[in-house]
């Protein structure tokens, strides 16, 4: 079937009209659906693109778990020269009340 023979039987046909009406509408419909959720999907995924960006704004100043780790590791240092040096502070107390004993 060509293109003219189509035409001709939609034309003597007011069934043929009908559903031809019918067809073009839903294509049109079709069309017009699809630009609007091609539209909305490039809205929201430039929606996203700015929630992501926020959260790695927000998330950046985070206190990680290595930076965690690294402090905690710190703290055990001066706790351990804070140690010595309360040990040390023992020992020349007790040698001063030995030297102080009669």
């Amino acid at each position: 079937m060509s293109g003219d023979d189509v035409k001709q039987y939609f034309s003597n046909d007011p069934l043929g009209k009908l559903m031809l009406a019918a067809v073009l509408g839903l294509l049109g419909w079709n069309m017009t659906t699809v630009q609007k959720l091609t539209v909305t999907t490039a809205v929201q995924a430039t929606s996203l693109q700015n929630i992501v960006e926020k959260i790695n704004i927000a998330t950046l100043d985070r206190y990680t778990g290595s930076q965690a780790r690294s402090d905690l590791a710190l703290v055990e240092q001066r706790l351990g020269r804070i140690e010595q040096w309360s040990q040390n502070l023992s020992e020349r107390i007790r040698a001063v009340e030995r030297d102080k004993m009669p």
